[in-house]
């Protein structure tokens, strides 16, 4: 049974250093370490401080070679810790941070090279010099296989053991340093990596909202291109019979095969009709069916500033309630022909304020061949530009039933006008 571990611990100063105590300190949690080949890692917490104290740790069995090593190396700023077998060096590594270990490699109860591999694995940050009395290039090669950052020989010599341990101390600082550099790299890239997430996201927005910007130039371009041929047709018709008819041929080509119902208003908020083709609808069931439309849809239409688009029964009903049935599985696109006042000729401006519905194009076929969802934009651009060319012939064969402020009659008119 091995008798107590002692550790001393003491600052060595040259000037005025203390006598060496004759008791042993004890050391908390004794146990016998024989054959223990792990030292716990406390790389987290031995940090690097660049004004701590640079700390030293004996592990010889020899005191008169501790005495020695003690001599030369002690110094104002150097703290050293004493151990004399592998167990007390174990244990002081436990409770201490030492940045240098100075191991002799022959102790009583084990191998000072395995107590060099221990440090080496779990302790970066500390550096071992062994101390040998028989130095050979075998040995010296198992040692630095070992992890040893040096090896001095048996007797010390007090310069080159100070020359060792002052190189051992500048590495330390020099590892500090580096450590620090790491530590600002790795906040700096952090902020990076933070600007360079904010710059992609900031890219992405914009890449998207030049995407969405080019879809809507494209589809704008796509309308004026579609719209441009109708505009040309209708820019010379005076006459509203050929108005309409130039309009219900042209809905006709670009939408295809098609019921086409075309209404004026005849007073101020009811409709009737203006022109319309029949596709599939018989006569009978066409004139009931148009009639209805004139009483309830138009109406309807005129009250909206957009397109509307129904593509099953459930759409019919929430809009026209239980008169849905006239247009059952239909699938439906309308919209009101409005012109701003910016369209309208300024001397002859309509009164009011916002825009007028000078018609209701509404457009119906069996729901097995739907319209396209961009014919429904397409169709509102038509209705703008119907509703201009409508306007200036009003505007034409009513002048001589302009009132002296400039403004039309609230009347409605028919194709027959």
């Amino acid at each position: 049974m091995w008798q107590e571990l002692a550790v001393q611990e003491k600052t060595v100063r040259r000037k005025a250093r203390p006598q060496r105590p004759t008791g042993q300190a004890n050391l908390p949690n004794q146990a016998d370490h024989r054959g223990d080949t792990r030292l716990p890692s406390t790389n987290s917490a031995h940090q690097l401080h660049p004004d701590r104290a640079f700390t030293v740790l004996l592990v010889d069995a020899d005191p008169h070679a501790r005495k020695t090593l003690i001599d030369a190396i002690a110094g104002d700023s150097t703290i050293l810790h004493e151990a004399t077998n592998l167990a007390e060096a174990r244990c002081m590594l436990d409770h201490s941070m030492v940045d240098l270990v100075l191991i002799d490699p022959c102790l009583p109860d084990g191998s000072g090279i395995k107590l060099a591999q221990e440090i080496d694995r779990m302790r970066s940050r500390t550096q071992t010099i062994l101390i040998t009395g028989e130095p050979s290039l075998n040995w010296a090669i198992e040692a630095f296989r070992a992890g040893a950052s040096d090896i001095i020989a048996k007797p010390i010599n007090p310069q080159e053991l100070n020359e060792r341990v002052l190189v051992a101390r500048n590495r330390r600082k020099n590892n500090h340093q580096q450590e620090r550099r790491i530590q600002r790299l790795r906040r700096v890239c952090k902020r990076l990596n933070g600007v360079r997430q904010e710059v992609t996201q900031q890219v992405d927005v914009l890449c998207n909202d030049l995407v969405a910007a080019y879809q809507e130039l494209a589809c704008q371009m796509q309308q004026a291109m579609k719209t441009s041929e109708y505009a040309s047709l209708v820019k010379t018709e005076l006459d509203l019979e050929s108005l309409l008819r130039t309009t219900l041929e042209y809905l006709l080509e670009k939408y295809g095969p098609c019921n086409v119902a075309i209404f004026l208003p005849s007073t101020p908020g009811e409709y009737e009709l203006g022109g319309y083709v029949n596709y599939d609808c018989t006569m009978d069931s066409a004139d009931m069916m148009l009639q209805h439309m004139a009483d309830v849809i138009a109406p309807l239409v005129a009250k909206h500033n957009a397109p509307i688009h129904l593509t099953d029964n459930q759409m019919l009903t929430d809009w026209i309630g239980d008169d849905f049935i006239y247009l059952t599985d239909n699938h439906v696109i309308a919209c009101p022909c409005r012109c701003d006042s910016s369209q309208m000729h300024d001397a002859q401006n309509t009164s009011g304020s916002g825009d007028k519905s000078f018609a209701s194009i509404v457009l119906f076929r069996d729901s097995l061949q739907p319209f396209d969802t961009d014919l429904v934009e397409t169709l509102g651009a038509i209705g703008s530009l119907f509703s201009v060319a409508l306007e200036k012939v009003i505007r034409i064969h009513h002048r001589h039933l302009n009132n002296d402020d400039g403004e039309f009659p609230s009347t409605g008119f028919s194709a027959s006008a």
